[in-house]
């Protein structure tokens, strides 16, 4: 049963279905299992390389100690010819069940790239309550099921802290990064996001929320509902988003004078904008979810950042005039040698890629 059980958790898990109690229980099974853990680790690495041969080995791989587990670890060395050969040997329905979904979930995870680390963490809530930190990588992305059955995609280099259970009289989250929620109605128990310097109210709604430590500015697109967000200076100042609308928050804040207290204070600089959407009706700000980019108007340091993420590397400027460059076009299951030789083109500068650094100079 156990074995059926973590099978069946890991193909949730890549599918994007998997639950928070269900990820703490993988997480059991796989501390009494060490080979377990270590195959699961092992997959969810080479679903960075999205390409078929990765496919191909994630698949022959989870199929390998699947067979191995079945026949009591007795796997010869060439596992290849192990699956080719021994597969038939497999006759229940349950095994056939388990050994295909373990297929589709690794192409799954190679096609979405789930990779993330995932653990229980203890009082980090102002509710005092257990929560979980769920956290990814550069050169990857993931999406989860909370326990009110959100959903929420996590993009790279992100986190994203919850309670366990949402007992509360709210279910707040706490965000670093980027994230796409599609929240589950519940009036009775607001949702509320908090990212840095704003915190975000719904009841049941559909947005973006970029917040990256080291960008300048914090981001949220509403996709479909209504949203208000509040800011962690002004808690009673409140700004109510309608569908297609973007607000953003600048970090570098004014300094205003607050007229009964006769004190300067720091007050964010906000705007609402219009979401970018192309021409086929694609909202800019969601395209990550697709793995595509698309930039309007943005600066070659803004660019490097989200590329950074997007391809786990390092950008560094030779001078610094180039920062300032700004770009607008899209790039759809592009390199990033391709993306970069596109926008030097355009803008006259020179690049060089050593290790996982990016050199750009004039």
């Amino acid at each position: 049963m156990t074995e059926e059980l973590f099978f069946r958790l890991v193909s949730r898990k890549l599918a994007g279905e998997v639950t928070i109690q269900e990820m703490d229980e993988l997480q059991r099974i796989m501390k009494q299992n060490p080979d377990w853990e270590l195959l699961y680790f092992r997959i969810t690495h080479e679903m960075a390389d999205n390409t078929q041969k990765a496919v191909d080995k994630a698949e022959a791989a989870y199929a390998a100690h699947a067979l191995k587990i079945q026949m009591n670890g007795t796997v010869a060395e060439n596992q290849n010819n192990i699956i080719n050969e021994d597969v038939a040997m497999i006759t229940s329905h349950k095994k056939r069940r388990i050994y295909f979904s373990i297929g589709i979930a690794a192409s799954v995870c190679v096609l979405l790239g789930g990779l993330y680390f995932y653990k229980h963490i203890e009082n980090k809530s102002l509710s005092n309550q257990p929560t979980h930190e769920i956290v990814t990588r550069k050169g990857n992305k993931t999406k989860l099921k909370l326990t009110d059955g959100t959903q929420v995609w996590l993009n790279a280099d992100s986190k994203l802290i919850c309670s366990d259970n949402f007992s509360g009289s709210v279910r707040e989250v706490w965000l670093t990064g980027e994230a796409y929620f599609d929240v589950v109605k519940d009036s009775l128990h607001p949702f509320i996001i908090h990212a840095e310097k704003i915190n975000i109210r719904v009841l049941g709604t559909a947005f973006n929320v970029k917040s990256y430590p080291q960008d300048k500015t914090i981001e949220t697109s509403l996709i479909r509902g209504k949203i208000e967000v509040t800011f962690t200076e002004r808690p009673m100042e409140t700004v109510i988003l309608n569908p297609n609308e973007k607000l953003l928050v600048w970090k570098d804040q004014s300094q205003k004078k607050d007229l009964h207290n006769d004190v300067a204070v720091n007050v964010p600089k906000v705007q609402i904008d219009n979401i970018n959407t192309r021409k086929d009706s694609a909202v800019i700000e969601t395209l990550w979810m697709q793995d595509k980019l698309s930039f309007v108007n943005e600066s070659l340091e803004t660019i490097s950042q989200t590329l950074e993420r997007r391809f786990d590397v390092e950008f560094e400027f030779r001078d610094p005039a180039v920062k300032e460059y700004s770009y607008t076009g899209p790039f759809e299951e592009m390199s990033l040698d391709k993306i970069l030789m596109t926008i030097s083109l355009s803008k006259h500068f020179s690049y060089k890629m050593e290790d996982r650094k990016v050199i750009i100079s004039k």
